[in-house]
């Protein structure tokens, strides 16, 4: 039996989540969250809100020392690939920057359970921080489908 849920519900939830755990005064950092419904496996689901809870808070901490600012965390389906669910997440922070004396740092944790639900993450820092992940699913994740093709990690499709 697969296990699924709705990953664009579930990330609306985690966003306002987050947003609540920061506390930003007065609403100087902004996050914004938005997706589809897309039906994915739990084992994915929970994968993917890691990343974006890690992404959110580093940019909540370290991003923005003048303390306004804003983060968009944003997930596309289907065109033009139907095969690859984009999720982007990005700040207008000053971009983030690896600190070279500590080597655990969350960018191997993401790129970790990226790659976990064999997908792929790139990262761009020039103008603010701005990370692309793709995942591979297929026309059966759309919105309004009921039927998920994505599996867990280490797992075979029925």
């Amino acid at each position: 039996m697969t296990r699924t849920i709705d990953f664009g519900g579930y990330l609306k939830s985690l966003c306002l989540s987050l947003a609540d755990i920061q506390g930003a005064p007065d609403g100087a950092v902004t996050l914004t969250c938005d997706g589809p419904p897309i039906t994915l496996d739990l084992d994915v689901v929970t994968a993917l809100g890691i990343v974006v809870a890690e992404v959110v808070t580093n940019s909540y901490d370290h991003t923005f020392p003048g303390g306004k600012g804003s983060i968009i965390v944003s997930v596309q389906s289907a065109f033009p690939d139907i095969n690859t669910m984009t999720m982007t997440i990005s700040d207008d922070g000053e971009g983030f920057k690896a600190q070279t004396e500590n080597k655990r740092h969350g960018l191997g944790l993401v790129r970790r359970l990226v790659e976990q639900v064999r997908g792929t993450a790139s990262l761009d820092s020039e103008n603010g921080t701005v990370w692309t992940i793709k995942i591979p699913v297929s026309s059966s994740t759309l919105p309004g489908a009921t039927v998920p093709d994505i599996v867990g990690a280490g797992q075979e499709a029925a």
